[in-house]
């Protein structure tokens, strides 16, 4: 401890000696501060979104308008493979593969609640995990306003209209599943 207060007190000197060492000392980390701030952002946009909307009915389409139709995602295409979700992400092409099974509609008419599931190149988590909020937000968001008036009265208060099966790529090249409809896979 004494030789740690002796080299502490020694360096106190060294600065009060050296005043440009003490001007950069203050004025560095500053600048740092301002130039840095600006240029980090966690912002997220334009994450290149896929979309495989098997279920083609008016609930789907105002479910992928709304996401596609904003400055957080860039909307490459539409596909009917699920398997072509999988080749993009794995190609780098896309960030997210969003899947809307064939069902989608009818079982939010009949149960209150429908099934999409999310793929998601999670290389970049920090990226993945916020750019898969604003998916599930805006999700929410426009399926309220267009739900039936019976599914609004009967489902609306509950725990959520829509349930995501999320899959979390962390660059493994060698993975597939036969059955899109299948769990949640956090990692491979």
């Amino acid at each position: 401890m004494r030789t740690l207060l002796a080299f502490i007190i020694k360096e106190f000197r060294q600065l009060k000696r050296d005043k440009f060492m003490l001007k950069f000392l203050i004025i560095v980390p500053v600048v740092q501060l301002i130039i840095l701030g600006y240029s980090l952002t966690m912002e997220t946009k334009n994450v290149k979104i896929l979309v495989c909307d098997l279920d083609k009915s008016v609930l789907s389409r105002k479910l992928t308008d709304s996401i596609i139709h904003n400055d957080r995602f860039r909307f490459i295409g539409y596909t009917n493979d699920y398997y072509q979700l999988e080749k993009s992400i794995r190609g780098w092409d896309t960030k997210i593969g969003l899947y809307i099974p064939s069902d989608f509609s009818e079982k939010i008419s009949r149960e209150g609640a429908g099934s999409v599931m999310v793929l998601m190149d999670a290389v970049d988590g920090n990226q993945a995990m916020t750019a898969y909020g604003y998916l599930r937000q805006m999700g929410m968001e426009s399926l309220t306003r267009f739900l039936p008036l019976h599914v609004r009265e009967n489902y609306l208060n509950s725990e959520g209209i829509i349930t995501t099966a999320v899959r979390y790529w962390y660059s493994c090249s060698d993975y597939y599943d036969n059955d899109p409809s299948a769990g949640i896979h956090e990692s491979c």
